[in-house]
């Protein structure tokens, strides 16, 4: 039986919490709808595969912060933001998160 596009999907999303883990090193992108986005990963056979992941950071109660992963994709023609801007770091988005600063797009 083939592999179906949500299959592929499915099991991409059980590699989610690693990614997520990682989050501090990877470079990430404001999509400009009031979230973020990191692409990049491997996929079983160690070739390069551009998987989206968006998620977004929000205060919860006692100093501590929420982290909200909205979807994750494969990037193909129908599913492709590309980044316009450049990164923010990971640290940044929590730390104005926590604060209630603004996050700004960077040019």
């Amino acid at each position: 039986m083939a592999e179906t596009n949500s299959d592929r999907r499915n099991q991409l999303s059980l590699q989610l919490p690693q990614i997520v883990e990682t989050l501090m090193e990877r470079k990430c992108y404001h999509s400009g709808r009031g979230n973020f986005f990191t692409v990049e990963m491997l996929d079983d056979e160690r070739k390069p595969l551009q998987y989206e992941i968006y998620f977004a950071a929000s205060r919860a109660s006692r100093g501590r912060l929420n982290l909200f992963v909205q979807s994750a994709y494969v990037r193909d023609k129908a599913h492709s933001n590309k980044p316009r801007r450049k990164p923010i770091r990971f640290h940044v988005i929590l730390f104005n998160t926590q604060n209630s600063l603004p996050i700004t797009v960077p040019k």
